[in-house]
């Protein structure tokens, strides 16, 4: 049993409002246990993950009960489970799915990051459409594309690199296409989580799923690095985990 559900927030109003208010060590501790929803952890596991010492976590959460107390009723943007009812047999804490999409709208989004979004969109749209020109359009000349490490021996550097191993999957697949369903936008980068379609050549086998999701970064809107993540939880860590999330259309 959770330790006082009663107290986790879940109006995205008051996770922003928290995330504003906030201290800039509780802003990364919400980064970290948004990249993460849905997983309970032992403070010293988080602890671990954010490359703290120990006990930093019970010395930020304290630090915030003022905040908690006088502007929010005690509520709090995550949830708890103490350690007479968690399976560890310590404190856990983490978020669930709506609170952490929350805790990542409630991060920075300004113009040259919504541009950052809009042109990632684009390049996924014009590689659909098989116009490669288009989609290498806002590429940098050393661009790294890097594939998980399972299949390295595909990363490479540079557009001319990058359409050749775009021509060779078009070797192995038809109508390869891929979807976005969600954007996230954490300013230099910009993480989409994408479904995957086709059919393979000869095989005929159909393709749909949810494969690899990608990680674009940005240096003054040119794309200087495309890396791809077996897990979408792995892409958030990669953008810091607090962000804004945008549906895709």
């Amino acid at each position: 049993m959770q330790h006082a559900p009663h107290n986790a927030m879940d109006a995205p109003d008051d996770i922003a409002r928290f995330h504003d208010r906030c201290s800039d060590l509780m802003r990364e501790l919400l980064g970290e246990l948004a990249g993460a929803p849905e997983r309970p952890r032992t403070f010293g596991q988080v602890e671990d993950a954010l490359g703290w010492p120990r006990r930093r976590i019970a010395s930020v959460l304290g630090g915030v009960a003022h905040l908690r107390n006088t502007e929010f009723g005690g509520r709090r943007p995550y949830r708890l489970q103490d350690e007479r009812a968690s399976e560890s047999g310590r404190w856990e804490i983490w978020m669930d799915a709506g609170q952490a999409r929350a805790a990542r709208s409630a991060a920075y989004s300004g113009p040259m990051s919504q541009e950052n979004v809009r042109r990632t969109g684009d390049f996924i749209a014009a590689y659909n459409r098989r116009d490669f020109d288009a989609a290498m359009q806002h590429f940098d000349p050393e661009i790294d594309w890097v594939l998980p490490e399972h299949q390295s021996s595909d990363s490479c550097r540079g557009p001319e690199e990058i359409r050749r191993f775009w021509l060779g999957l078009d070797e192995t697949f038809e109508e390869l296409r891929l979807d976005p369903q969600e954007f996230v936008d954490a300013g230099e980068r910009v993480a989409v989580r994408l479904r995957f379609y086709g059919r393979g050549r000869g095989s005929g086998a159909e393709l749909d799923t949810e494969m690899y999701h990608q990680v674009t970064t940005f240096e003054d809107g040119t794309m200087v690095r495309i890396e791809y993540f077996d897990a979408w939880d792995e892409a958030l860590r990669a953008v810091g985990g607090a962000s804004r999330p945008r549906e895709s259309s």
